[in-house]
C-alpha cells in the first residue's frame, strides 16, 4: 500500500472510532459533518463512512477577506448519520 493509501486507512478507522464515540458514548442521536465542495478527499471520507449528503451550502461561511475589506465566502456540503444506521 503506498503512502497515500495507509495514510487514508488510518484516517478513516480514526473517524470510524470517533463516530462509535459519538453514538456509544455520547448517546448521540445524530451526527453531522461539513467540508467545502472542493475538497474531494472530505467528503468522499464521509460518503466512505456511510454517512449521507444533507445540503449543498452556499456562501455558508468566510475565514478570510480581500484587501477591500469583503468577506470570501466558502460553499460547504452537510453530511449527517443517525445511531440506527
Amino acid at each position: 500500500m503506498n503512502h497515500d493509501g495507509c495514510r487514508f486507512e488510518k484516517l478513516k478507522y480514526s473517524s470510524r472510532r470517533v463516530l462509535q464515540y459519538g453514538f456509544e458514548e455520547l448517546k448521540a442521536h445524530r451526527i453531522i459533518a461539513m467540508c467545502n465542495p472542493e475538497n474531494a478527499s472530505s467528503w468522499r471520507l464521509l460518503e466512505r463512512l456511510l454517512m449521507r449528503k444533507e445540503g449543498h451550502h452556499m456562501k455558508k461561511a468566510f475565514f478570510y477577506k480581500t484587501e477591500e475589506g469583503q468577506p470570501i465566502w466558502h460553499n460547504a456540503y452537510k453530511y449527517a448519520i443517525l445511531a440506527d444506521e
